[in-house]
């Protein structure tokens, strides 16, 4: 069976395909709260790597680690065009979720593991530290 013109592989709403669009699932920085204060996370210092989507208790995250961690840090820099809309899709955080954006806050959302989407003014611009 042949796809659709639109089909992009992992995209993650083939019904709103775009042709500009970034898969953000793969290497990110990474450190549990306890590892890194606020400071740190937001200038990208952290010291491990997760592969995303992996949750950092699975094995395939890198991390593996059971353990309850109250907060967790990610970061990864990404590059944008000027002018252009930005929206970033999330398909689940647990359950506060802060997202910066060159160290500013540009939203939150609260929910164990719902989708959710950012669309902010923050998120325009040559290149973004998320």
């Amino acid at each position: 069976m042949k796809h659709v013109k639109c089909y992009i592989p992992e995209y993650p709403r083939p019904q709103f395909v775009r042709k500009d669009w970034l898969n953000l699932n793969g290497e990110w920085d990474f450190a549990f709260g306890d590892e890194a204060d606020a400071e740190a996370a937001l200038a990208g210092r952290l010291e491990r790597k997760i592969n995303l989507p992996f949750t950092y208790e699975t094995e395939l995250s890198g991390i593996h680690d059971t353990a309850q961690h109250n907060t967790v840090w990610y970061s990864r820099k990404i590059s944008g065009k000027a002018g252009k809309r930005t929206i970033v899709n999330f398909d689940g955080a647990d359950y506060v979720t802060e997202v910066y954006v060159n160290g500013r806050l540009a939203g939150t959302h609260k929910g164990a593991y719902t989708r959710f989407s950012l669309t902010s003014q923050l998120l325009h611009g040559e290149e973004k530290e998320v």
